[in-house]
């Protein structure tokens, strides 16, 4: 195993009910909180260099917190797009 899935495992072991929980506290619904930490790990945890293990959780969080703005802001523009008359 690599140290990178090691220190996932550990991460998800230890702290994904908290992770869940801030994920939660921004999307507003547990599926949506449940889809930001997998897409945050995954976003984290498959680039060339995975973080080191004392600072991963910060990095995951950073992750969940960036996907959510994301999210949001495709979202906001699209109700805008939908909103207007091209007629």
């Amino acid at each position: 195993m690599d140290d990178w899935e090691h220190d996932m495992g550990e991460l998800v072991r230890t702290r994904h009910r908290a992770l869940l929980g801030y994920a939660h506290l921004l999307s507003g619904n547990v599926r949506d909180a449940e889809d930001l930490v997998q897409d945050a790990l995954v976003k984290v945890f498959s680039r060339k260099s995975a973080p080191q293990p004392h600072a991963a959780e910060a990095y995951v969080r950073r992750a969940i917190y960036t996907i959510y703005l994301d999210l949001y802001r495709r979202r906001t523009r699209w109700s805008r797009v939908r909103g207007c008359d091209f007629s």
